[in-house]
């Protein structure tokens, strides 16, 4: 079972969990790349490059099968890993994904002055 934590997270997101899941998996919390202790190389980081690192990382390690779970960007990896390098995986569990109901990315709210005080528009 591979656990890939969200963005301006690192591995270590996933201890309270990994001593329960340990039990019946063998669990591997890495640091994404550019995230944690791992490399940060100066790119563009978006899920293609992520998936990509993750694929060589895995067949580095000689992982055959794996369980990718994801939290927020890496549930997004793991989806891309799916389709763009299936193997070696063998079922996802991606708990923060989030559709977007087909209208398309939302903008954030931000703060605008108003006598003095902030408020969301």
């Amino acid at each position: 079972m591979v656990l890939l934590h969200g963005l301006g997270g690192d591995g270590s997101r996933w201890a309270p969990n990994i001593g329960r899941l340990s039990r019946e998996f063998r669990v591997i919390a890495l640091d994404q790349i550019g995230f944690g202790q791992s490399d940060k190389p100066l790119a563009n980081y978006h899920t293609g490059m992520l998936a990509e690192f993750l694929a060589r990382f895995l067949a580095a390690i000689g992982i055959t099968n794996a369980s990718l779970v994801g939290n927020s960007i890496g549930a997004s990896v793991a989806l891309y890993k799916a389709v763009h390098y299936p193997q070696p995986s063998t079922g996802w569990c991606l708990p923060t994904v989030r559709a977007s109901e087909g209208k398309g990315p939302r903008r954030p709210r931000r703060p605008t002055p108003t006598s003095g005080t902030f408020r969301t528009a």
